[in-house]
Formats: C-alpha cells, structure tokens, sequence
C-alpha cells in the first residue's frame, strides 16, 4: 500500500479484529518480510521426509518453484487432492519445481503406511516429529497451500484440483522429458 508492505495477522477468531504491520519505507534497503501471505517471503520450513529419511527444507529449493501442501490424515478433502497433485509431481521438471506435503498426522495412522497407501511420492514432513519446523505458518485448516516463485516470494495460495497444473503451465514450468 503507498510502497509500504501491510501484513495482517488475526486478533479475534471470526477476523473481526485484525493487527496490521506496515514494513519500512526504506527504499535503498527495501526488504521483502517473512510471512505466509501472497507476495511475502515465505517463512523456511525442515524436517525429514518419511519416505527416505533424508532432511528437506525449502530453503534448499531456491530458485524453483515449490508448492507446499499442508494436510491432515483425517481431512476428506486433503486426500481427494492427491491425485491432482501426484499428477502435477510426475508431470513437472524437478529442475523447476519441488511439491513437499506437511502432514499433520491424526489418530493411530502409521505415515509410512498412510503415504503408501494414498500413493504419495513427493517428499513429506511429519508435522508432529520433534524435528519440523514450519514456524510462521499457523495453519488452521486442511488442505492449505502456497505456490511459491523462485525469488522466495508466496505468489498465490490455496490452488486446488486441477488450478495447480493450470498454474504450473500458466507459468511455463518445464515438464518431465
């Protein structure tokens, strides 16, 4: 707003009541602020991914494309995603984009099953292990997710069914030979 950055963060429930923060006007040292809305840098997340144990973190992926699936193993919805966003990971170069899922784990679901299960390959998070970090998120609801450019920023949230494929090639990400 008037080259100033305005983040918003909840005070009340219903978003009757929100705190604005407006960024410094310094336009020789303009910085972008960390923050989990469009057009913000978007807050580094790590942790290890169930599939191969390996640790993963967003800040690896700089400079490609990244889409962040926040889920849960007892949202209907996040599951009915899948399929779409397993169509857009083998689809895709590797070299442009990454997909990480952030899973938020429900009930006595083993992850190693559940991911084998529901036929997810991309890299996921284990939201609950005492090794993920994903601070500055504050997620409050499934799915939730973030497209973000090579720069870092967030460019656009909440991409469902097939919006992401749509996006990906309304962008020109390279896809898979």
């Amino acid at each position: 707003v008037n080259g100033y950055y305005v983040q918003y963060s909840k005070v009340s429930q219903n978003n009757g009541k929100v705190k604005l923060t407006i960024s410094s006007n310094d336009s020789e040292n303009k910085i972008t602020p960390v923050a989990n809305q469009v057009g913000m840098l978007a807050p580094n997340l790590n942790g290890i991914n169930v599939l191969n144990d390996l640790k993963i973190s967003l800040n690896e992926h700089k400079e490609k494309y990244v889409f962040l699936d926040f889920w849960s193993t007892s949202c209907a919805p996040c599951i009915k995603e899948f399929p779409y966003i397993k169509q857009a990971y083998d689809k895709f170069s590797r070299n442009e984009i990454e997909i990480i899922g952030i899973a938020d784990i429900r009930g006595k679901n083993d992850i190693t099953e559940f991911v084998a299960k529901h036929n997810i390959t991309w890299p996921t998070i284990d939201e609950g292990e005492s090794s993920t970090n994903t601070k500055g998120y504050n997620i409050n609801s499934w799915p939730t997710t973030y497209l973000i450019d090579p720069t870092g920023k967030i460019i656009t949230t909440n991409l469902r069914g097939k919006d992401l494929n749509n996006k990906l090639e309304l962008l020109g990400v390279a896809k898979k030979d």
